[in-house]
């Protein structure tokens, strides 16, 4: 896979009214000391499961839109971080490990039973995700001293391929899309000399432009380019139409944006200078946008991204 360092900048307007009722909200929930992140729907579009920091290292938890909450897992000793749940909701897969350095990719039974290691190497992974038919799972991978490079096998941990081999580039948190016909990512991709923050700051890269891939890592498209803001936690639409994202600029906040597929038509959702919204994700009929702000989840209706959004319930 090569990326393609002279293209076009794209130019990106943003329109609608963000949602200011959100900050007001996450005031009263920061009193308290869970942290719900990383939401990822079941088939039944009416529970995600989340890593949630109780107290010590994070474990795995099942939220009801109806209320009510299970845990999953229960092991002070690892961490067990983004869930991903089947698209046939047999089972969740999830990165986990001793430390941040040393993350694997197991997967269990929705229920919490059934714990399988399907990837173990020396190095880290980042994200895994199943495609939309649940016969292979996406993620990223970093083995020591170098940077992270898109993989993928099969939902029983066989069939390993190397999506991508771009040395100089760290490639984060693919998404297949809907179709299954392309593979949106976050890239840190290097300033190009003729960019005006080489003048400044020569040595750094991009905090991470998305672009989208071909099954086989063929870049064929950049959809933003935005050398100081970081661009991550993105997810599509249920109809492939819409990519929604966690940007944000050097030293602030986070806030959530939505764009066509294409990277036109930005929209700015959220704007919270105090706190971040991440981990964008539309339920499965196509319904609801869940994000979480660091310390709980929330959704919004994906036909009034200008909603006040709304908390999972205790």
């Amino acid at each position: 896979m090569r990326f393609l360092f002279a293209i076009t900048n794209l130019i990106l307007v943003a329109i609608g009214a963000p949602s200011e009722s959100l900050a007001r909200q996450t005031d009263a929930d920061s009193a308290t000391e869970r942290r719900d992140r990383g939401a990822s729907w079941a088939p039944d579009s009416r529970r995600v499961v989340v890593y949630s920091f109780r107290g010590g290292l994070p474990d795995l938890f099942i939220l009801s839109l109806d209320g009510g909450e299970r845990r999953l897992t229960d092991t002070a000793e690892r961490w067990e971080l983004e869930p991903d749940w089947a698209p046939d909701g047999l089972r969740i897969v999830f990165a986990a490990g001793s430390d941040m350095r040393s993350l694997g990719i197991f997967d269990m039974a929705a229920d919490g039973e059934d714990e399988r290691v399907l990837f173990m190497e020396p190095g880290t992974v980042n994200a895994p995700r199943y495609s939309r038919d649940g016969e292979r799972i996406i993620f990223s991978y970093a083995a020591p001293g170098r940077h992270f490079a898109i993989f993928s096998m099969d939902r029983n941990g066989g069939d390993l391929r190397e999506i991508t081999q771009e040395p100089q580039v760290s490639i984060l948190r693919p998404r297949y899309s809907p179709d299954g016909s392309a593979i949106l990512v976050a890239a840190r991709i290097p300033v190009p000399a003729n960019n005006p923050a080489s003048d400044t700051e020569p040595s750094r890269q991009s905090w991470g432009d998305l672009f989208l891939l071909t099954p086989d890592g063929e870049m064929f498209a950049r959809l933003t380019d935005t050398p100081h803001a970081r661009e991550t936690f993105m997810s599509w639409s249920a109809d492939g139409g819409l990519i929604f994202f966690s940007r944000g600029q050097e030293g602030e906040a986070n806030d959530l944006y939505a764009m066509n597929a294409d990277g036109s038509d930005l929209r700015r959702i959220t704007h919270t200078p105090q706190q971040s919204e991440y981990f964008s994700r539309v339920s499965p009929d196509g319904l609801r946008l869940a994000f979480d702000t660091g310390d709980r989840v929330y959704w919004i209706p994906v036909n009034d991204l200008n909603a006040t959004p709304v908390r999972f319930p205790d």
